[in-house]
């Protein structure tokens, strides 16, 4: 279920689904070795029915040559399960993606130089753009298109989406250079723009 506000702000109350009884079997092995990228939600992390499954997939990426991205989900489940605990799992990837409100649940109780434990790390601000931190150092940063917003949903995976369209065509995610980085976040900002100007996650054309 998800309700829009007048501000095009979104809430939403999911059901786990079949999520709760995956598992890594061969056949997903076999589909994970063939990716180039593998995109985890941390609510797989977070819920403990599938945190077995959120973990075993993680290594199943590591074991083989396929990029993790982790989506770091919602605020409140990181304060639940623990800042430093979330850090450590969320660190594994080769990047991370989190908003303001899940970057500041992050940092809760940890060194000032936190960030530097993560490889790259995205932080989305919303109608104030989007930031690249590569090991806690600021690389990339962009302002947010202005477009009269409809509806939010989906906007966080229309970024990603962008992108991601972007990032898969670099084989190497450590040796990025600044034009890679600005002209990233520029065509995610640019996708998650465009989605927040139908109602529903509407794919763009």
């Amino acid at each position: 279920m998800i309700l829009v506000d007048e501000t095009g702000a979104r809430s939403m109350m999911p059901d786990f689904g079949a999520n709760l009884v995956q598992t890594v079997d061969q056949n997903l092995e076999e589909l994970i070795g063939e990716s180039d990228i593998v995109v985890i939600s941390a609510y797989t992390y977070f819920r403990p029915e599938s945190r077995k499954f959120a973990l075993d997939l993680l290594e199943c990426a590591e074991n083989s040559n396929t990029r993790i991205v982790i989506d770091a989900a919602s605020s409140s489940p990181i304060e639940i399960a623990g800042a430093e605990k979330v850090r450590k799992y969320l660190a594994r990837a080769d990047l991370v993606l989190a908003n303001e409100d899940e970057f500041a649940a992050l940092g809760r109780g940890a060194e000032n130089d936190w960030t530097s434990e993560f490889r790259n790390l995205i932080v989305k601000k919303g109608p104030r753009g989007a930031l690249w931190l590569k090991r806690g150092k600021e690389v990339a940063s962009v302002e947010a298109e202005e477009v009269k917003v409809i509806d939010t949903t989906g906007a966080g995976d229309a970024f990603a989406a962008g992108l991601l369209s972007q990032l898969r065509l670099r084989s190497d995610w450590q040796n990025l250079n600044e034009v890679d980085y600005a002209q990233s976040l520029l065509v995610a900002s640019h996708t998650a723009a465009e989605n927040c100007k139908t109602l529903g996650a509407t794919p763009v054309s």
